[in-house]
């Protein structure tokens, strides 16, 4: 470390080196913090648990009504709260922080490049408040997009085998990895559903429960980070329309992401 030092001095460089830019790691932590953000949201598909109420009803944040819905923290929303106030706060003391610089600080501190960094995280996080649903959704459509080969394959496994699924006089034996002892109309079962969600490992998902068009489409209802979404795996290159579920009410698409071939993120009005 003193070879170092005496290195700089003799080259005339530790003088710059110390006074040149001694707001260096402010704008270093200001922008892995922002970065942190950003893919906190591309992520997490339940983001939105972690935004306080009073920043979404002064749009500071914006959120969709189906996201607010669909937003309930329930025993796993405290620690994205908690990372959420982390975040935002701590930006919020870097910025105060460089504007009190800019007003009163040193000479260093007092300069365009200052203005102007303080002006792009502030832009950038403004951004990622207005922008916020959008990014999420799109990190929701990127990850199924991307596990869209493990979920075609399950579910044409599952249409294949739909009555060994559906067979209620199984006992232990599962299907798939799945055990459906909940399936109805009982003669003829064209939905499953589960006491509590399941995994589909193979395809990073969890579902709670499966309708079954016969000749047109398998839906998976998803649970865990993507709930209140369907994933549908159209038969034909039709894309998906309003349809009778096996508990009989009709489900009408509100909204429709292609994820892959004859693949579809969707979401559902009842």
């Amino acid at each position: 470390m003193n070879h170092l030092k005496h290195w700089l001095h003799k080259m005339g460089g530790l003088h710059r080196f110390k006074s040149s830019r001694p707001d260096l790691w402010v704008w270093s932590l200001a922008t892995l913090l922002t970065m942190a953000m950003l893919i906190w949201m591309l992520l997490d598909g339940r983001f939105y648990c972690g935004v306080p109420a009073p920043l979404t009803r002064l749009h500071l944040v914006s959120i969709g009504s189906f996201a607010m819905q669909n937003s309930d923290p329930g025993l796993d929303g405290n620690w994205r709260a908690i990372l959420f106030g982390f975040l935002v706060a701590t930006t919020s003391c870097l910025m105060i922080g460089v504007g009190v610089g800019l007003a009163v600080g040193a000479a260093a501190f007092r300069s365009v490049r200052s203005l102007f960094g303080m002006t792009t995280i502030v832009a950038c996080w403004i951004f990622l408040g207005q922008q916020c649903e959008s990014i999420v959704e799109f990190g929701r459509k990127s990850r199924l997009a991307y596990a869209s080969k493990a979920i075609d394959e399950f579910t044409e496994s599952l249409d294949a085998r739909w009555n060994e699924v559906c067979d209620s006089t199984r006992e232990t034996e599962t299907i798939l990895g799945i055990d459906c002892s909940h399936a109805y109309p009982t003669d003829s079962p064209s939905m499953c559903f589960f006491p509590k969600s399941v995994p589909i490992k193979k395809a990073s998902i969890e579902i709670v429960s499966i309708e079954r068009t016969e000749g047109e489409a398998i839906r998976l209802q998803l649970a865990g980070t993507n709930r209140g979404y369907w994933i549908e795996r159209r038969f034909s290159d039709s894309p998906p329309k309003p349809f009778s579920s096996g508990l009989d009410y009709l489900l009408t698409p509100e909204s429709v992401a292609k994820i892959g071939r004859n693949l579809y993120l969707v979401r559902y009005r009842d």
